[in-house]
């Protein structure tokens, strides 16, 4: 994919999943979200598109988050479905993913869709667990206990907090590295990116989305990836996290914030729920190896694949 494909993908995209979801009008899926662009700034080389008859049909992302990539969304314009294009859009995505040599990898689909499931297990991606979408409504009174914002440091500040996020997902799973989808938010000005620090000590980020052109859209504050470290006061960094998450929601006049709750993380599930988050929709993460990853039972960690 390149830079003038974008727009097109992006449509694509909407209208395949406004129509699979039964929108109305399919092109107001995402409302004034996206999920093409910002994909593309992080890894142009891992965006592709497919064409019939020289135009555009169908686009697939994979996101790199270094040691671990991401498969999607895949995507197919309706009045093209059934003819083959998604089976055929999948082999150049997983040679990539083969030649970067990832050690974990996975995609989020949809469990309802059969044809979907059949369509990834000829590649090698086996049903794991589900994972629940969660909403909170945003309380303007949320009290954070503090964070510092990537927004607010400067060159040094932020070069310095960029490499205590890689040393800290580095900790959660080797390799893991976050820091293509910090840059890209901070970049196109897609959201901002929250650190916890305890006693001079970096515990925790999350990636927020919110705006137009984000994948949040508008109308909410979306939590791409957050973590806190593991161990003794894990639980009660993570509700810190989910505080300062809903803290920067309530700035930035956001209504409701999402997260990404897998079914394997039951610790951090747990502490969603009784934090307010509930599911509104589930789907399931789908594996090329039989190993959990990050997917731990005492993973503090907020993600989102789709």
């Amino acid at each position: 994919m390149v830079p003038a494909d974008v727009a097109e993908a992006e449509r694509i995209t909407r209208i395949a999943f406004g129509t699979f979801f039964g929108v109305p009008d399919p092109t107001k899926f995402r409302g004034d979200g996206e999920a093409v662009s910002g994909r593309h700034h992080a890894n142009p080389d891992g965006a592709f598109v497919g064409e019939l008859d020289g135009r555009p049909v169908a686009s697939g992302m994979v996101m790199d988050w270094g040691s671990v990539a991401v498969l999607g969304p895949l995507a197919v314009d309706p009045d093209h479905w059934g003819q083959g294009i998604a089976h055929r859009m999948m082999t150049p995505m997983v040679d990539y993913l083969d030649q970067r040599g990832f050690d974990f990898t996975g995609l989020f689909t949809h469990p309802q869709s059969s044809s979907h499931i059949r369509l990834y297990e000829q590649f090698g991606f086996w049903m794991r667990r589900i994972t629940g979408v969660m909403m909170k409504p945003v309380e303007k009174s949320t009290v954070s206990p503090g964070f510092t914002l990537f927004s607010d440091l400067d060159d040094a500040g932020y070069a310095d907090a960029l490499a205590e996020c890689v040393t800290l997902a580095g900790g959660l799973h080797p390799g893991l590295d976050l820091s293509r989808e910090i840059r890209t938010v901070s970049e196109l000005g897609l959201g901002d990116t929250l650190m916890l620090h305890r006693d001079g000590a970096p515990v925790g980020f999350a990636i927020c989305h919110h705006g137009a052109g984000s994948e949040a859209s508008s109308a909410r504050l979306l939590v791409k990836f957050g973590m806190v470290t593991q161990g003794e006061g894990g639980d009660a960094l993570f509700k810190s996290l989910l505080a300062s998450c809903e803290a920067l929601a309530a700035r930035r006049g956001a209504p409701e914030i999402a997260a990404g709750a897998n079914s394997e993380r039951t610790a951090a599930y747990r502490l969603m729920k009784e934090a307010g988050f509930r599911t509104t929709m589930n789907g399931v993460i789908m594996m090329r190896a039989d190993q959990p990853g990050y997917n731990r039972v005492d993973s503090l960690v907020i993600d989102d694949w789709r």
